[in-house]
């Protein structure tokens, strides 16, 4: 299967509930372990780099969501919870 192919797939899928981020990251993980016997070295940590990318991306939008909850507050009028 080619890279557009694959692609294709993933942006067509049904859209389900893919859970939380950690869930995601978990998942990924699971299929990895499975498939590391068969991958070398350098493709293996390439897999991880992409693992780590979306850890950085959770991480980002975590970052991001609390931001906007903290600005949103200073337009009310509210402090943000302690």
């Amino acid at each position: 299967m080619d890279k557009s192919t694959m692609l294709a797939l993933m942006v067509t899928a049904k859209k389900g509930d893919p859970g939380d981020w950690e869930s995601l990251l978990t998942v990924y993980a699971q299929r990895l372990e499975r498939i590391a016997p068969k991958l070398t070295e350098d493709e293996l940590y390439s897999m991880l780099a992409v693992g780590a990318a979306i850890y950085q991306r959770w991480c980002q939008h975590t970052d991001s969501e609390r931001e906007t909850a903290e600005a949103l507050l200073r337009l009310t009028g509210d402090r943000p919870l302690e």
